[in-house]
C-alpha cells in the first residue's frame, strides 16, 4: 500500500545518502594517498621526469579527488595542480602534440589527458563564478 511505498522510498533515500557519504570518504582517502604520492614524486630526480607525464597524471587525479571530496577550500591547490599538469603536458607532448605524433604516430591518449585538464580547470572557474574563464577553458577543450 501507500505506507510501504513511502517506507521503501525513505529506505532508498537513506541508502543513497549512505552511499554518497562512503564515496566522499573514499575520495578523502584518495586525496591523502595522492598527496603522499606527490611528495614521493618530488624526491625523484627531475631529470628522470622530463619526458614522462606521470607527475601530470598525478596532479590531474589529485584535482579530481579534491573536487569529488568537495574540498572547496582546496580549490587553489587543485587549480595550481591543473595548471602545472597542463604545462607539463605541453612540455612532454609538444605544443600541438608534435612530439607525441613523432614518437607514437598518434596523440589521442595525450589529447584526452589535456582535455581532462582543461575541463577540470573550467569546472574550477565555474565554482569561482568566473564565467568568461570557464568558457575560454571549455572552448579550448573542444579544439
Amino acid at each position: 500500500g501507500e505506507m510501504s511505498e513511502s517506507t521503501a522510498r525513505k529506505e532508498r533515500e537513506k541508502q543513497k545518502a549512505k552511499d554518497l557519504k562512503q564515496a566522499k570518504e573514499s575520495f578523502e582517502m584518495s586525496v591523502q594517498l595522492l598527496l603522499i604520492a606527490e611528495d614521493s614524486l618530488k624526491k625523484v630526480n627531475p631529470k628522470f621526469l622530463e619526458g614522462i607525464d606521470n607527475d601530470a597524471r598525478l596532479k590531474i587525479d589529485l584535482a579530481w579527488a579534491l573536487f569529488k571530496a568537495e574540498r572547496i577550500e582546496d580549490l587553489p591547490k587543485a587549480e595550481d595542480a591543473l595548471e602545472e599538469a597542463e604545462a607539463k603536458c605541453e612540455r612532454v607532448f609538444g605544443k600541438d602534440f608534435e612530439r607525441a605524433k613523432r614518437v607514437r604516430g598518434s596523440f589521442c591518449a595525450e589529447k584526452a589527458l589535456l582535455v581532462r585538464t582543461l575541463l577540470l580547470r573550467g569546472a574550477a572557474a565555474v565554482v569561482k563564478r568566473e564565467s568568461d574563464e570557464a568558457t575560454r577553458l571549455l572552448e579550448r577543450s573542444f579544439r
